[in-house]
């Protein structure tokens, strides 16, 4: 009898230093629950907005919304650490659709453009490679461990106050026993951190030498990213970051937060300075000029000063369609080259100023998807207007129709990307407004009594980054091999051969390639007919697709693509239907349609 008391004892204590823990790191990703942003303003960021923002800022703006359309992925916000000297900057949510991108005041003043833009890249493979998840997860799970500390502390000091101070917990005859508690509660909190802290900086080295490299992929640019590393060598401010929160944010940053060596550099979150310059600059000498300090950098109030948007020059002409190489498609998912970087730049360049001030304004953000959505036909357009003056009033009205002329004049091929700009405007908005605006875009697709593929991929982007905002962290992973998702697969799949057109042999061709894709397990998948196949059908499929292992997703998305070019080429409405998909399942595409 004694032997099962101790057990059940032993299950109770077991139990309670688990939920001690788990209450601990609950209550820390209850905090983080709305992604990045929280992160940012965790130490200290402010939101960038495009009205009113210094060129600095502006600039800044460019080279993420460059990365964000040429990488395949949905603008991160932008914030700022307005308090920050160092040179530093950092990428932090639970997925790509909550990501945010934060850079120090000091980066902001004294990178110029080549070198922000390697700074940037560098986070953005935080972003596309999952390391944020993993960084924000390592956040929570250190304040779990944290959380015995400070119950630790709060028995052997107290947390009430009376004239003369704290008053410990441990008095009366429970004294002595609410002290060895209080004892051992601190020393295993702040053992724990110190483990923790040596497992979150060995993690962390090895992701931002693998982060150096996807940059320098990305941009082809390893001397502006090895001149970025070594200004913060010689800069008065390093990289250091002086907000008290700074220490647990340190395995989010580009570079490390404090300028103390520690012993052997064990609890370093980033190699040393020069190991990572000589990664990409071999002859480096390991000396670091001095970095002057740019004037204004101390001064904290931010002038009102115009916009500062690349000049509106000849607009490239677009080509609808593109020999498909299936080889150089899958290569490219998740990781960008600089040739999509090169077409992405050139195509943000060619919008108009206006239309860009639009795409940035949570006022006038809606005027844009609804002018994106509105029928060339003249009865269907009228009807159409009435639902935005119904569904809001005269004024919003007026503001689609002014929209129209600037949406009308940009090609095919920048539709998605303007749809992607808006987001992080978007989910600015109060919920009321925001549910107005998802069920306004809705009824203008459904206007016809029918979508087509444009509306259908404009509708399932806008709907599942409001999903993100509500649903906060992402789902866990439930499925990893077709077994588990064969249905699923072969709906979504099937959906996107009919979509292709070419009727039902076309069709079963285009799914058969697709399904080719998975090897041996090609078999498990069959063919849907088109009555059970709708776009519908493919929704509710890519809404289950979310529980895919990342692997099953990148396999899927290269199959969609044989599914949807039946032809061996991909025009508009296919690439914008391809571009939902891969958005569906947080597999970054990178923008092909190439510049004539």
């Amino acid at each position: 009898m004694d032997f099962f008391d101790w057990q059940d004892r032993s299950r109770f204590r077991t139990g309670m230093w688990v939920g001690l823990f788990a209450l601990g790191t609950a209550e820390c990703l209850a905090e983080l629950e709305t992604g990045g942003l929280a992160v940012a303003e965790m130490v200290g960021g402010r939101r960038v907005a495009l009205a009113g923002a210094t060129d600095a800022e502006v600039r800044l703006m460019n080279v993420v919304e460059e990365m964000a359309i040429a990488a395949g992925l949905p603008v991160p916000v932008v914030c700022v650490l307005d308090r920050e000297r160092g040179i530093n900057a950092f990428a932090a949510g639970w997925s790509p659709d909550q990501a945010v991108v934060c850079v120090t005041r000091g980066a902001l003043v004294q990178l110029p453009r080549e070198e922000m833009q390697a700074v940037v890249a560098h986070e953005f493979s935080h972003i596309l490679h999952g390391d944020m998840r993993l960084n924000t997860m390592l956040l929570g799970f250190l304040h779990g461990i944290l959380s015995f500390g400070l119950m630790g502390r709060a028995l052997l000091v107290g947390d009430t106050e009376d004239d003369e101070g704290f008053v410990p917990i441990a008095h009366g005859r429970f004294a002595f026993l609410t002290l060895v508690a209080g004892v051992l509660l601190t020393a295993i909190g702040y053992i724990g951190v110190v483990v923790g802290r040596l497992i979150k900086s060995a993690v962390s080295r090895e992701r931002e030498y693998l982060a150096d490299a996807a940059a320098v992929q990305f941009t082809r640019n390893p001397v502006a990213l090895a001149r970025a590393l070594r200004r913060i060598g010689g800069f008065v401010h390093g990289s250091r970051l002086r907000h008290a929160r700074a220490e647990a944010v340190s395995h989010f940053l580009f570079g490390r937060y404090d300028a103390d060596d520690d012993i052997l550099g064990w609890f370093a979150t980033h190699p040393p300075l020069v190991a990572r310059i000589r990664r990409l600059a071999p002859a480096f000498d390991g000396t670091f000029p001095p970095v002057p300090l740019e004037p204004g950098l101390y001064d904290f109030e931010r002038p009102e000063s115009p916009l500062a948007l690349s000049p509106v020059g000849l607009r490239p002409s677009y080509t609808s369609t593109e020999p498909l190489d299936p080889v150089k498609f899958v290569a490219g998912i998740g990781a960008p080259v600089r040739e999509h970087l090169d077409r992405a730049a050139r195509l943000l360049d060619a919008l108009p100023r206006g239309l860009r001030e639009a795409l940035h304004d949570p006022g006038r953000v809606g005027a844009i998807l609804y002018a994106l959505l509105l029928s060339r036909e003249p009865g269907l357009r009228s009807r159409q207007l009435a639902l935005v003056a119904g569904r809001a009033d005269d004024a919003v009205r007026d503001e689609v129709e002014a929209a129209c002329a600037l949406v009308a004049a940009q090609p095919r091929a920048a539709r998605l990307a303007m749809v992607h700009q808006t987001l992080p405007s978007i989910l600015s908005l109060p919920e009321t407004r925001l549910q107005v605006l998802a069920d306004t875009v809705e009824a203008l697709a459904t206007a016809d009594q029918s979508i087509d593929l444009f509306e259908y991929a404009l509708g399932h982007i806008l709907a599942r980054a409001i999903r993100s905002r509500h649903e906060g962290r992402a789902r866990p992973v439930q499925v990893y091999g077709v077994l588990g998702a064969a249905r699923e697969i072969s709906v979504l799949l099937s959906a996107l051969a009919w979509a292709g057109g070419g009727g039902g042999e076309a069709a079963r061709a285009s799914f058969d390639s697709a399904a080719a894709r998975f090897g041996r397990e090609a078999g498990r998948l069959s063919f849907i007919p088109a009555a059970s196949a709708g776009l519908d059908d493919a929704d509710r499929a890519l809404r289950a697709a979310a529980g895919f292992s990342p692997d099953l997703k990148r396999t899927v998305v290269a199959a969609s693509l044989f599914a949807v070019a039946r032809d061996g080429r991909i025009d508009a409405d296919e690439a914008e239907l391809l571009r939902a998909v891969s958005a569906a399942m947080d597999v970054p595409v990178p923008l092909w349609v190439e510049a004539a």
